[in-house]
């Protein structure tokens, strides 16, 4: 064989090597791409949880705010729509609680749960004060 045929032969074989290379690259590059999109679109389904999580207690806030300020007796639509928020809230933690990955995470979404359920307990009290079942001045 003569040296240029060893040449265009060594070329091939460097060339193919690229190839190689380039093709494993690709790859890969697209494995890492569609994992970034799934962990993306998970931390989107996350943060939009917190969202309507904050916005529930916001609306439920805003509810017995003008019912105190209104002094009026709480009506079966603003317990409708408090429970609503709540029932929202609740499957909001739950949706949660089953993708948070992180023990850290995990902690602190047990605490915005015991300290979710002392809030409800209030609500109640000022909804119960509020219709004159129970006398402001025994409220907590």
């Amino acid at each position: 064989m003569s040296f240029r045929k060893k040449q265009f032969l060594g070329f091939g074989i460097i060339m193919l090597f690229v190839a190689a290379i380039l093709f494993l690259t690709v790859y890969f590059m697209n494995g890492m791409r569609s994992n970034l999109r799934e962990i993306t679109e998970d931390r989107y389904e996350k943060v939009k949880t917190a969202g309507e999580i904050r916005q529930g207690f916001t609306q439920s806030d805003q509810v017995i705010l003008q019912l105190i300020n209104s002094e009026k007796a709480a009506d079966a639509e603003s317990k409708e729509r408090i429970e609503e928020n709540r029932n929202a809230i609740l499957q909001g933690i739950a949706f949660l609680e089953d993708r948070l990955n992180r023990e850290e995470a995990r902690d602190l979404l047990t605490q915005i749960q015991i300290e979710y359920s002392a809030l409800i307990n209030t609500e109640d009290d000022l909804i119960r004060a509020l219709d004159g079942d129970v006398p402001a001045a025994d409220l907590r």
